[in-house]
């Protein structure tokens, strides 16, 4: 009994831990939700290299399970939002943070998104760009301008 309770225990926690989405993750009230897509899509414009499909993140839910072919997401924070702890709920490791002009990007990996591309210094999932009128992240990378 003893034995059936200890794994229905650790596979509650495995079920509550696997990789999710990157606006699951990220949240926030009144961000907005960036879809890349490879191809088009109903409501889709396209802008550089990929079709887009833009929403709030209330929706993000429902507008994912119409898509196909996501390139990468982006959440966009405007006005800002706490980095540090935008890290810890991503449980960020092996972070590397460069500064470009009046932009810091934070580029690393998290358990809990789902993806990840590989560069020089491993596996990356999430990229991070924050600027004084928003905060972006982005997963496996930002796709799109920041």
């Amino acid at each position: 009994m003893k034995k059936i309770f200890v794994a229905l225990v650790m596979l509650t926690l495995l079920l509550f831990n696997l990789p999710k989405p990157l606006e699951r993750v990220a949240g926030g009230k009144g961000a907005a939700v960036v879809f890349h897509l490879y191809e088009n899509a109903e409501g889709a414009e396209f802008k550089g290299s990929t079709y887009r499909v833009v929403c709030g993140i209330g929706e993000a839910e429902k507008v994912r399970s119409g898509l196909t072919g996501i390139a990468g997401v982006e959440v966009i924070f405007r006005g800002g939002t706490d980095t540090a702890a935008l890290l810890r709920k991503l449980s960020a490791v092996n972070v590397l943070r460069e500064e470009f002009d009046d932009v810091t990007v934070y580029t690393g990996y998290s358990a809990l998104l789902t993806g990840g591309i590989r560069l020089n210094r491993g596996i990356v999932n999430f990229q991070i760009a924050v600027s004084d009128s928003a905060v972006t992240i982005g997963s496996p990378v930002i796709i799109g301008s920041y």
